[in-house]
């Protein structure tokens, strides 16, 4: 594919010629070198020339779709980010300890209480306080060793902080936050190859720098030297080898306008915007000038970052957080903070757009001020089921549109309604103390300061009238609003929030009515835990979506060694079944989930008194099968911080098990019947007794099975 300032004619023949100008109807010629720090041209896949207008008219029918929408995103994320310095301006010296003092008492509030912000946070630790459990099942259950193996792999990585880890928490979190306030958050899932990786890329300086040593002549010289200039502008900004999972937000992805289905199944394309160095992609997709001598900087920044000092918010937003819109009229490092032109070229970037087509099962790469052709093009690298290397997280859905504003969005009134009582009190106050009246007939200035201030710390006395008292004669201003308090309550703005968000007072950290009846209150968290459960439920499809993907890469390029390096020993035998394998064999073969309830922290509330109810029903069968306790104490091990068993505990304890076993009740005899000739009771029947006590299904199974293991007859 050509590019229209590479100096070649745009027609039929060069729309699929090389980058570097070359007639494909040209005699082949012997295949020169490629040098390692851009791609090969040689893999370049032809593309029509109306394949650029065709996305940018996508790409402006997408932003178009969701113009509504993303305005309420940028609302509901600039009233999370409400902070207090807002309303505060700089003053000379110290206020009560303060660099910063909020004076401004007319056009915005001088006092504020971010329920959105409180509302947000409060949610978070109660539905995502660790990465989840990993569930991997095979469909062949002669493998069953192999899907553990998966689930070790799964889990170690999402756990992981480095290379070839996934750190999958933070992203995780971020994208939960982002939903909370904008009701939309994506990751994109995929693989960094070792040849495009920061560590191939380093192990090639090395190389050139020994070449570089060696070289005979100038002109071998200066070829080493162009490489290692160009590779040198890319290390830093590439990735080690291995999985990587990066979330956006919702105006970053846009989708197929045609789509309606929430899941995205009827979703042919999407975009994702993302923004890159013009100094890497100058390096890395370089562009031959017209007699093909030389390269040329076909690609041109969008954006710089904004290097000057005292560059305030309205400045630095225009349209990406933290970089200004480049303008070619004033290209100049001073005028975006910079002291020298290398640091200012380093520091211009160019917003992309990645172009997945789901039809062709191509990745396209798109310069956003460019779209005549392609950066570059890619055949589909990773195969996923959906095509797709997105996954959207999503709490609620809407009877007509499948982008929606979040929660926030509906309770932006309420927190507009509190700042104004909130700050409506403030103003009373600084009124209060700032416009004292008093009878001059009577008082002078200095009067009442000293009564007032108590500014010489001595005793005042005062000459009050007859028939007066001195509180008649100092008084605080006329303020009629206060006439009126009962419109200050927040009470109505605060229990509209709760209702939309399923948040309470408790779980902001504040408290409940001190009428409020314990019926009350467990009806309350009842309908919370209902809400919180659903949210658990969506972000626990979204990590399983994720984790899914990231086996999926894995199975396909991850080699056995780093496996084995990753997993241990204790795996060695399914480590020894490792090779990678097909995209259709990994769908037809591999189901992943996450196990449910496992974002909570074992440790939390809730984990310990749900264990407490599952050592009351497990108790009832501790002396049929003693091995029960030790069911038991592992489920108040994990609950309880200050519960440590060590191997010499576990040792002792089922040492002592075996000890009580061996001096029990005989077994039972033939014929299902105990000793005594009583009919054994039937487990189902058990079971339909333990549901009823308030024991899930699963669990009461659970039990039983493992009491009929032990040797011993179930019973209630």
């Amino acid at each position: 594919m050509a590019l229209p300032d590479s100096g070649v004619d745009n027609n039929v023949n060069n729309q699929i010629a090389e980058t570097d100008g070359v007639d494909p109807t040209a005699p082949v010629q012997a295949q020169e070198t490629v040098e390692i720090y851009r791609l090969d041209p040689k893999t370049k896949i032809p593309v029509s020339k109306y394949e650029g207008p065709m996305w940018r008219a996508r790409k402006n029918a997408g932003v178009r779709a969701i113009s509504d929408v993303s305005l309420g995103w940028e609302e509901a994320e600039h009233y999370y980010n409400n902070a207090q310095q807002n309303h505060r301006k700089d003053t000379q010296g110290n206020r009560a300890g303060n660099r910063e003092y909020g004076k401004d008492r007319r056009d915005t509030y001088s006092m504020t209480e971010n329920i959105v912000y409180a509302t947000v946070n409060a949610v978070i630790p109660s539905i995502y306080a660790k990465n989840p459990n990993v569930e991997v099942t095979m469909t062949d259950s002669a493998r069953e060793g192999f899907g553990t193996l998966l689930e070790h792999l799964a889990n170690k990585l999402a756990s992981m902080k480095h290379a070839p880890g996934i750190n999958l928490k933070p992203k995780a979190r971020k994208s939960i936050v982002r939903c909370e306030i904008t009701n939309e958050a994506w990751v994109m899932v995929g693989w960094n190859k070792r040849e495009d990786s920061a560590d191939q890329a380093r192990e090639d300086i090395n190389r050139i720098g020994q070449e570089l040593v060696k070289a005979k002549d100038q002109k071998e010289i200066e070829r080493l030297e162009g490489e290692l200039m160009a590779l040198e502008e890319v290390c830093d900004l590439l990735d080690p080898p291995g999985p990587f999972v990066k979330s956006f937000t919702g105006r970053q992805v846009l989708i197929d306008t045609g789509t309606t289905e929430d899941d995205l199944s009827d979703c042919n394309f999407m975009l994702l915007e993302t923004v890159f160095p013009t100094n890497y992609l100058n390096a890395r997709y370089r562009v031959k000038t017209k007699d093909g001598q030389g390269y040329m900087n076909a690609y041109k920044p969008t954006h710089v970052i904004d290097a000057s000092t005292g560059s305030g918010t309205d400045n630095l937003q225009q349209e990406i957080d933290n970089f200004r819109m480049f303008d070619y009229e004033r290209d100049s490092p001073k005028e975006y903070g910079y002291d020298d032109r290398a640091s200012y070229e380093r520091g211009k970037r160019t917003k992309c757009f990645y172009a997945f087509d789901k039809v062709k099962r191509r990745f396209y790469l798109f310069a956003d001020n460019d779209w005549t052709w392609p950066i570059w093009c890619f055949e589909d690298p990773y195969h996923f089921p959906d095509f797709y290397p997105l996954e959207r997280l999503q709490y609620h859905t809407d009877p007509k549109q499948i982008r929606v504003r979040g929660e926030v969005s509906h309770y932006l009134d309420q927190q507009d309604e509190i700042n104004t009582i909130v700050d409506e009190g403030n103003r009373a106050r600084i009124s209060l103390r700032d416009n004292t009246i008093f009878d001059s007939n009577v008082l002078t200035n200095k009067d009442v300061e000293d009564i007032v201030l108590n500014a010489n710390k001595k005793m005042k006395g005062v000459k009050v009238p007859d028939g007066k008292k001195l509180e008649e004669l100092i008084m605080g201003p006329p303020m009629p609003n206060l006439k009126y308090t009962f419109l200050w309550d927040k009470a109505s703005a605060k229990a509209a929030v709760n209702m939309i968000s399923g948040i309470g007072e408790a779980q902001r950290g504040e408290q409940y009515k001190t009428n409020t009846t314990n019926q009350a209150i467990e009806q309350y968290s009842s309908i919370s835990g209902v809400r919180l459960d659903e949210k658990r439920d969506a972000i626990e499809d979204f990590i399983g979506a994720i984790m899914y993907k990231v086996i999926f890469l894995c199975l396909q390029f991850m080699d056995q060694q780093t496996v084995a390096e990753l997993v241990g020993s204790q795996y060695a035998e399914a480590i020894g079944q490792w090779q990678n394998m097909a995209p259709a064999d990994i769908r037809s073969q591999v189901v992943c989930t996450i196990e449910g309830g496992s974002t909570q922290k074992a440790t939390s509330a809730a984990k310990k008194a749900e264990a407490m109810q599952i050592g009351q029903i497990l108790g009832q069968f501790a002396s049929g099968s003693p091995f029960v306790v030790m069911i038991m104490m592992k489920v108040f091990e994990r609950a309880f911080d200050g519960m440590d068993m060590t191997d010499a505990d576990w040792k002792q304890l089922e040492q002592s098990i075996q000890m009580q076993l061996q001096q029990g009740a005989p077994a039972p005899a033939e014929g299902g019947t105990s000793p005594q000739g009583a009919q054994q009771p039937d487990p189902a029947a058990i079971v339909a007794d333990l549901v009823k006590q308030g024991m899930s299904q699963e669990q009461a199974e659970q039990v039983v099975k493992a009491k009929m293991q032990g040797g011993a007859p179930p019973t209630h």
